[in-house]
């Protein structure tokens, strides 16, 4: 089974939080199936749905909650990589608060529904921003989804049939591809030579836990420090990261949340610098290996009867190896 010609990703973004929604990420490959070809002038489309607070913001995340609420003020916002035929769009939803996105569970009904017909009139911004030279058929591609939100499920049973054929659709992809492929990088936002540093899938693996940028605090980490084109000293980064998120670098020896969130920030700042600088700080260096002798002790003390303990205690010695490996 071929892959799509158009790939359409749908996230949610809150002021704590992004990433992945049941109900909205269906949404983006509900669209994109059934596509005809459209031409090669983007590849990409990318949509974070962006939801408010109704309520006060958590204890020490003030300031989150308060750039977040200035930054919606700006929206939406639309930017088009032409090299990359990525197309991105930012909107803030009408639909609700935050507290629509921040569960857990298979996709529901009213928020498909709804989300898609919102999703739906928030694209016909293409029609300003591709030009004739993008060689892109908008009008085709809008064309397209007002087809399929006219055959919209309505009911329950008919969203979970869609959502089964789909991931049927989705594995069916996944198993014609090599696991460099199943990672979907865009290899552009790299170092050219980051990936014969980091040779194995797994350093690149965005679901993965045990990865250094699987898990939620090494992806915020990576996606922080590719956003910071001036590449600032790393403590000097994570440091005012991990203020913006309420914490510490240097957390108290009774707060267990905080240490494994030092640790994790730590080894994914030293591979985020690989990836996009192909070198690491020492005193980051020295920092991740610090935190991968920690995380090994804490989980040898701490979870003994755990069963995935042996392929994590394996991870972090591939960890270790690798960051040993990479010359000054």
């Amino acid at each position: 089974m071929a892959v799509p010609p158009l790939q359409i990703t749908v996230s949610k973004r809150t002021y704590n939080s992004f990433g992945g929604d049941s109900s909205l990420s269906l949404i983006g490959r509900y669209l994109q199936s059934d596509l005809p070809r459209l031409g090669d002038g983007i590849r990409e489309i990318e949509i974070a749905v962006c939801f408010q607070n109704s309520g006060p913001p958590k204890a020490t995340l003030e300031s989150m909650h308060a750039r977040f609420a200035e930054y919606v003020r700006t929206l939406p916002a639309t930017r088009f990589l032409r090299k990359k035929g990525r197309f991105e769009l930012v909107y803030l939803s009408d639909l609700g608060d935050a507290s629509l996105v921040n569960r857990f569970g298979p996709p529901r009904l009213q928020l498909f529904v709804d989300g898609a017909r919102e999703l739906a009139t928030q694209l016909t911004i293409l029609r300003s921003k591709v030009k004739p030279k993008d060689q892109f058929a908008t009008a085709a591609f809008l064309e397209h989804v007002s087809s399929k939100i006219a055959l919209l499920p309505a009911s329950e049973e008919e969203l979970t049939q869609l959502a089964e054929k789909l991931d049927s659709e989705a594995r069916h992809q996944r198993e014609a591809m090599d696991e460099w492929e199943k990672l979907g990088i865009d290899w552009d936002d790299y170092h050219p030579e980051s990936r014969a540093i980091l040779d194995d899938p797994f350093f690149w693996d965005c679901i993965d836990d045990f990865a250094p940028h699987g898990n939620d605090t090494g992806a915020d980490v990576l996606a922080a420090y590719m956003e910071t084109g001036r590449r600032p000293s790393g403590v000097e980064f994570l440091d005012r990261l991990m203020r913006n998120w309420g914490m510490s670098l240097s957390p108290a020896a009774d707060d267990p949340i905080e240490i494994a969130t030092a640790e994790e920030a730590w080894i994914a700042l030293a591979f985020a610098q690989v990836k996009m600088n192909v070198r690491i700080e020492n005193v980051v260096r020295a920092n991740a290996l610090d935190a991968i002798a920690g995380c090994r002790a804490r989980h040898e003390r701490n979870h003994a009867d755990w069963n995935l303990l042996p392929e994590r205690l394996r991870t972090l010695d591939l960890l270790e190896k690798k960051l040993r490996a990479i010359p000054d």
